[in-house]
Order: C-alpha cells, then sequence, then structure tokens
C-alpha cells in the first residue's frame, strides 16, 4: 500500500474507532492489501474478482464490530475506487456503507460512479477472456526466466497468477523472496516491500523475508511496519545480530535512545566484533550524553573496523562533545573522503577552528 494510502486510512480508523488497537489495524490493511494483490491479478487474467483467503476472513468477522462503521466503509471504497481503480470491490462498500445507515447524499453519487466503472471493467474481462491464453508452462519457472531477463514486472504478474493456486507455497515464498532481492539491487524499495509482504505470507518461518520486509519498509519511512516486521524476523529466529541492529538504529531515529541502547546490546551480545553495532551504539550513547560511554563504544567500532570513516564521524562528535579539540579536528578530517560526510564534517572543522582561535586569543590576552 502506497504511504499516503496507508496513513489516510490508518488515521481515519483510528479516529473512528477507539476500540481498534494496533494490531486490529494491522489486520484490517493487511486483507485490504491481500485482496487488491488477488484482484489485480484476477482482473490481469479475465478472472472474477476473488474473495479473501478464510484465515483473513475470519480475521475480519473478528472486527467486525470496528469494522461496520459506514464512515470506515466509505473511506476504504474511496480508496478502492480512486486510488487502486477496483470498482466493483469499492461498489461492494459503497453498499455496505449504505445499508448500515451511511448518508445518502455522499454515498450515492459513489455508488452509482463505481457501478459503471465495474460494468466497465466486467466488459474488459469478458474481452480479455477470449484472448487465446500463455500456455501451461508452470508460472513458478516461467517468473525465474522473466527474472533473469531482467524482467522484473512481467515476473511479478506471474507470480500474482501463481497466487492463486498457491500449490506450492515454500516454492512461491523463496520466488517473490528472489523478487523482492532484485528489486533491492534495483534499490526499488516500493516493489521490493510488495514482493517480500508475499514472500512473508507464503514463509512465515523464514526470517529473511521478515527482516527483507523491514529493511525495505524502514528505507520507504514505514517506521511502525517496519518495527513490526523486524519484531517478526526476532520471533522467527531471536537474538540475530542484523535484526537488532536495524531495531537499535530505527529506534535511534525515532529518538528513542534508550530502546536503541538495549537492541544495539543485544546485537552486540549476539556478535561481539559487529563494528557497526558499536558504531551505532555510540550514537545512542551520544544521544543520552553517556560520552565515556559512547567514546569507548566507538574506539571498539575503530578497533574493529580501521578506517571507518562513519565511526570517525562519531568520534570527532563525541571528542567535540568532551571539547577535546585537536583530537576531534583529527577524527574528522578522516570524514572528507566520503561524499555524504562531508558537507557535515566541514561545517564541524569550522566550529572546531574557530574554538581553537578563541582558545589561542584567550591565552595570549593573558
Amino acid at each position: 500500500m502506497e504511504p499516503e494510502v496507508w496513513q489516510r486510512l490508518a488515521n481515519c480508523l483510528r479516529a473512528q474507532s477507539d476500540m481498534l488497537s494496533t494490531d486490529s489495524l494491522e489486520m484490517i490493511v493487511d486483507g485490504l492489501w491481500e485482496l487488491k494483490e488477488l484482484t489485480e491479478a484476477a482482473e490481469e487474467a479475465g478472472e472474477p474478482a476473488p474473495e479473501l483467503s478464510p484465515a483473513k476472513a475470519n480475521l475480519f468477522l473478528r472486527l467486525s464490530t470496528s469494522y461496520n462503521d459506514p464512515r470506515i466503509l466509505k473511506t476504504i471504497g474511496e480508496i478502492y475506487l480512486k486510488e487502486w481503480g477496483l470498482p466493483g470491490v469499492a461498489r461492494k462498500h459503497f453498499e455496505r456503507a449504505l445499508f448500515l445507515g451511511g448518508p445518502e447524499k455522499d454515498l450515492r453519487p459513489l455508488l452509482e460512479a463505481s457501478a459503471t466503472a465495474a460494468a466497465q471493467a466486467a466488459s474488459n474481462r469478458n474481452e480479455a477472456a477470449n484472448v487465446p491464453g500463455e500456455g501451461a508452462k508452470d508460472f513458478l519457472e516461467r517468473a525465474e526466466e522473466m527474472m533473469n531477463k531482467g524482467e522484473l514486472t512481467q515476473a511479478g504478474k506471474l507470480l500474482r497468477k501463481a497466487n492463486r493456486h498457491p500449490t506450492k507455497p515454500e516454492k512461491l515464498g523463496q520466488v517473490w523472496g528472489q523478487l523482492g532481492l532484485a528489486y533491492f539491487e534495483r534499490a526499488d524499495f516500493a516493489q521490493m516491500e510488495k514482493a517480500y509482504r508475499w514472500a512473508v505470507h507464503y514463509g512465515p518461518k523464514e526470517m529473511v523475508y521478515a527482516f527483507n520486509l523491514g529493511l525495505a519498509q524502514h528505507t520507504l519511512g514505514k517506521i511502525d511496519l517496519a518495527e513490526a516486521s523486524y519484531l517478526l524476523a526476532d520471533r522467527v529466529r531471536p537474538g540475530e545480530a542484523k535484526v537488532w541492529c536495524n531495531l537499535g538504529s530505527l529506534y535511534f531515529e525515532t529518538k528513542r535512545y534508550a530502546e536503541a541502547e538495549a537492541g544495539l546490546k543485544k546485537a552486540i551480545q549476539a556478535r561481539p566484533g559487529y563494528a557497526r553495532a558499536w558504531d551505532n551504539l555510540a550514537a545512542a550513547l551520544g544521544a543520552q550524553d553517556k560520552l565515556d560511554e559512547a567514546l569507548v563504544a566507538v574506539e571498539t567500532a575503530l578497533k574493529l573496523q580501521p578506517g571507518y570513516p562513519e565511526a570517525y564521524f562519531k568520534l570527532g562528535s563525541i571528542l567535540l562533545a568532551r571539547n577535546s579539540l585537536d583530537e576531534a579536528k583529527r577524527a574528522f578530517q578522516r570524514c572528507l573522503c566520503i561524499s555524504s560526510l562531508i558537507e557535515p564534517t566541514k561545517r564541524y572543522l569550522t566550529i572546531i577552528e574557530s574554538r581553537l582561535a578563541d582558545d589561542e586569543r584567550g591565552v595570549s590576552s593573558k
């Protein structure tokens, strides 16, 4: 789901139902996402829109008290109609909203618009049904062939068709994971997220799927979802160093410094030689003014990985906070080889030069 659509839907659901927990909200949104993906795959094949899986339908049934609110149904219907172009699904939501007493003056035009669009979509499906199929070759095998050719969009379409007949769920999860990795290599994190959501769906016991899903969501700024995915990865394989290192980074980014410290210490406990975790721990400790501990952490990172420019940047920041100006200057000068650090490093060096000059003037005036 697109970030802005997710946020708008989440805000609507939270505002309109005080009883709706975060877990319940996630179930609703996951169900909507699953239905969207399956419906798109069916329409591509000229087939009727599918129903939710039995397991997901049961979750929706449990949430019926929260979900059967005309305002929520109207919002969800508008998303299906205007954002995703799925008028048949939208129409069902508008009809249900009317049945539950929603305002007719608002819902009737939406219902008519969705009915007209759904009729056109049905006509298009009928035309598509007369087009010869692509052959009986296994969807998974063909999807892998498309990936090998670099045709990732076509591979995704084939995998969505395979979703309708998941006779090999473990293999299907593996191929979705391969597609997610291919999108990662292209830095297309939106498509990577979609692929790994399906990989997790078919391979819930594979830690790497949940971790990579979290990585995609983290990169896209979907912090709540990324945290949930990382924690799922930890449940599947507890104590994995890279999971807790990424969780620590996420907590640091959201200014949850004590949680960041705890998470990064878990990563270090699992892998004492993990230089990145020590470097990130230094940042979390520094943000809490634990400068002595932060200095030990960053020096450990540099012992483990000499010439680590990001660690030298942290070292310079800590030394500057301790007013060790000459040492801070030498540390920052080691960062000028990284393009992303050049500008902030120059700013710090300017500050240091100014303070050193002030110190010299102070000494000479005495």
